[in-house]
């Protein structure tokens, strides 16, 4: 199984401590390849996924049920420019959408944001 911390690293709250080096990373470069301009859009995805997870997405009108709910700080012309992956209750707080996005559009200022 591939791994990218260390176990003794790993708190009961957070559950994505064994990618969350990767996705800081991901950001990381992310951000320092493209400078987007002044349109942002945030875009939500599910990736298809079977497996055993405790965060793992249920929609019944969906052609693949079971997923992976990704929110994404995304450019018009598509490139992703911020990424954060739905885990569920962390550290007593709800961790609904608007508090997602909330968090993903913080890094971002002087830009317009559509609802």
């Amino acid at each position: 199984m591939l791994h990218f911390s260390q176990q003794d690293e790993a708190t009961k709250s957070d559950h994505l401590h064994r990618v969350s080096k990767l996705l800081d990373k991901l950001n990381e470069n992310f951000k320092k390849n493209y400078i987007p301009g002044e349109d942002l859009c945030i875009d939500e995805s599910v990736v298809p996924f079977r497996g055993k997870l405790i965060f793992r997405q249920y929609n019944k009108q969906k052609r693949h049920k079971y997923g992976i709910k990704i929110f994404k700080l995304c450019t018009l012309p598509g490139y992703t420019y911020k990424l954060r992956i739905y885990a569920g209750k962390e550290n007593g707080k709800t961790n609904t959408t608007p508090e997602t996005l909330l968090c993903i559009c913080s890094t971002k200022a002087m830009h317009l944001v559509y609802r």
